[in-house]
């Protein structure tokens, strides 16, 4: 199945997106005429061009979390990321990036683009909660507006076993802010 998407106006091709991402990416580039009204689209860069996006699932969008809420409290900027983060953002800098603020830092200097860095977020109680803590710290100490920050609805996907990315969102929504999406940071 080919997976609609936007390719970032800052990438040359879907190939290092595709690489990016770690998952077979196709992209389909559709005139705005012709877009089925309410459909999910993300603007693809180029004057009249949006990509057909369904429900979010197929990759990342931008803008959507706009309104979104966070399930934990903002990550130390000292905070290092998963050695898998560490080697994503490091191939998409071209340099070492080990922490919160190595990345903000490189988004900063405009060698990271916020394209590289989608957060995963689920709905919950009809609020998009975003479950990428670090990754949305780095981004907002690099004051990204959430505007340009790009998300992926993983609602109802597992994260590992029987355990879905709602049920990680939920549990940390319950420690930090006694499970209120309500009450959650914004």
């Amino acid at each position: 199945m080919i997976a609609p998407m936007a390719v970032p106006a800052e990438s040359k091709s879907g190939a290092a997106l595709h690489e990016f991402m770690g998952a077979a990416i196709g992209v389909v580039a559709v005139p705005a005429k012709m877009m089925p009204k309410g459909a999910g689209v993300v603007p693809m860069g180029r004057a009249g061009e949006r990509v057909v996006g369904g429900a979010n699932r197929l990759g990342p969008t931008v803008g959507v979390l706009e309104d979104g809420a966070f399930a934990q409290v903002p990550a130390k900027s000292t905070k290092a990321f998963s050695e898998e983060g560490q080697k994503i953002y490091s191939q998409a800098a071209g340099r070492p990036i080990q922490t919160v603020n190595d990345l903000a830092d490189a988004l900063k200097q405009g060698v990271v683009k916020p394209s590289q860095v989608p957060l995963d977020y689920v709905v919950i109680d009809g609020q998009k909660i975003t479950a990428n803590t670090r990754s949305s710290t780095a981004l907002i100490n690099a004051e990204i507006p959430k505007t340009q920050w790009f998300g992926v609805d993983k609602s109802g996907v597992k994260a590992y076993g029987d355990v879905t990315f709602d049920d990680l969102v939920r549990n940390q929504l319950n420690k930090n802010y006694g499970g209120s999406v309500q009450k959650a940071r914004r």
